[in-house]
């Protein structure tokens, strides 16, 4: 579905095992949506257990929503490191590597990006399981929302990030992508969140 404002991708998904087996579906669904200044992507993923239990493993490299930057947000890289001056930020406060590993309502990447600032912004719905969710935020670019990576994140073998759902069960996750101009602050990002949180709630009534 589309239109002049907004547009739509929906995917009914099978998980396959390497024999071959389904292991579990997924109901995904892309909405997007544009402003004047900001682009906006709604994803939900709702994953259907029918066929068996299934464990989602405690591993850093997994999540369930990610992105990678353009090479001249990243805040380090390997080609002309001195072109990166990128940026990360959280909703905690936290900047640069101090937000790696760390639980936030959401996080902000953003640097220059054909002489412009701009950012990507990825929100984390408090509905989902595991929230506030823990990212995968490297300086390179790479961006990972991920509930599930406890050990390596809070650098705990004793910790279990692991999470089984039994045949029959469902669970679905809701993440919202901002591209914006401008810094954080900017942008509003803490206000779209809020927003994005507790949207605004209409009664209609009959006179």
């Amino acid at each position: 579905a589309s239109g002049p404002v907004f547009g739509q991708i929906a995917a009914n998904i099978d998980w396959i095992n390497e024999k071959g087996e389904k292991d579990f579906t997924e109901q995904r669904s892309y909405m997007f949506l544009a402003g004047e200044d900001v682009r906006i992507i709604d994803i939900r993923s709702t994953f259907k257990f029918d066929e068996k239990d299934v464990t989602f493993g405690d591993t850093k490299e997994g999540g369930i929503v990610s992105v990678r930057t353009a090479a001249t947000i990243s805040e380090k890289g390997v080609n002309k490191p001195e072109r990166l001056s990128g940026k990360r930020f959280n909703s905690a406060g936290k900047s640069g590597d101090d937000t790696w590993g760390q639980p936030a309502d959401w996080c902000d990447y953003v640097g220059p990006v054909a002489g412009k600032t701009v950012g990507i912004a990825i929100l984390d719905h408090p509905k989902n399981y595991g929230h506030p969710t823990h990212w995968h935020i490297r300086n390179y670019g790479l961006y990972t929302a991920n509930p599930f990576g406890l050990a390596a994140f809070l650098k705990d073998a004793g910790k279990n990030g692991s999470r089984t759902w039994k045949k029959g069960e469902s669970v679905e996750f809701n993440y919202r992508i901002i591209l914006h101009k401008d810094d954080t602050k900017a942008a509003g990002i803490a206000d779209q969140w809020r927003l994005y949180s507790d949207p605004p709630k209409f009664v209609v009534t009959e006179k």
